[in-house]
């Protein structure tokens, strides 16, 4: 089995062209408004048979490749990454990468989709030394200016308070300070100064406080999401992103094993 970004054939999300966490956030909103009918066709199959594998039994019967699921799936226009996980519970190997057993909020759904606990799985882990540089990616987070010029369009369309906004713009006009005065591809942060600055410069009494501001910021993030969801949008939440951002700072900023910097790429002759 592979990942959604992988093995999702909805025009709509692949054109998007997200990154995993934005994928299971868009593919979620277009499964509660009904609007991925792969997803919905597949449910009505879900429903007419007992066992999924009757489908196609002289394909699902025997093992079976990604690319193969892919193929049945577009010709009857259903969804391979449910089918793949819907068929879990009745396989005894399954291949996988890395995400489906190491990501912790992956791997509790793999699990709840197979009906066992890890410590009754049979693991064979193949490429070990690729799991220092996976599990660097997996615990490290960004923003851009980019994600914030998209934020702050969302937080004034929507009339947010105007500290939200003010907040965003004070990131967007550090970034492009930093823009002009990086010498290198990339600079080290001081996470506890750093943070400290921002929060003095709000006028946040405390650590505490700037963390409630970002608890807020993420609440109207989410309830926006809601409110684009119920009237039928297909909505990124990036203001729920930039509070989880923060939040996870806050949590990591004194841990001598995470490093905070700022890095710059170009291209076509110019810096962001």
């Amino acid at each position: 089995i592979r990942g959604r970004n992988e093995m999702c054939i909805n025009k709509t999300l692949l054109s998007l062209k997200l990154d995993p966490k934005e994928s299971m956030a868009v593919c979620f909103d277009l499964r509660t408004n009904n609007n991925c009918r792969y997803f919905n066709n597949l449910l009505k199959k879900k429903d007419q048979t007992e066992k999924l594998t009757s489908l196609a039994p002289e394909l699902l019967n025997q093992p079976i490749d990604a690319e193969d699921l892919l193929s049945f799936c577009s010709e009857n226009k259903l969804c391979p990454y449910y089918l793949s996980k819907y068929l879990l519970e009745e396989l005894k190997v399954i291949i996988c990468n890395y995400q489906w057993i190491f990501n912790p909020h992956i791997q509790e759904n793999f699990l709840d989709f197979i009906g066992r606990e890890l410590k009754n799985c049979i693991l064979i882990i193949d490429e070990c030394h690729n799991l220092i540089d996976f599990a660097t990616e997996l615990n490290s987070d960004k923003i851009t200016p980019y994600s914030l010029r998209l934020c702050l369009r969302d937080l004034e369309m929507y009339r947010s308070p105007q500290e939200m906004q003010s907040f965003v713009r004070m990131l967007m006009n550090n970034f492009e300070r930093v823009k002009h005065s990086i010498r290198e591809n990339e600079k080290g942060i001081e996470p506890v100064k750093f943070i400290t600055k921002l929060y003095t410069k709000m006028g946040k009494s405390d650590l505490t406080d700037f963390r409630n501001f970002i608890l807020n910021l993420k609440e109207f993030g989410s309830s926006l999401h809601r409110q684009k969801v119920d009237n039928g949008e297909i909505a990124r939440d990036y203001i729920g992103s930039l509070g989880d951002f923060f939040l996870k700072w806050i949590k990591v900023c004194n841990q001598n094993n995470y490093f905070f910097s700022y890095n710059l790429n170009e291209r076509k002759g110019k810096k962001s």
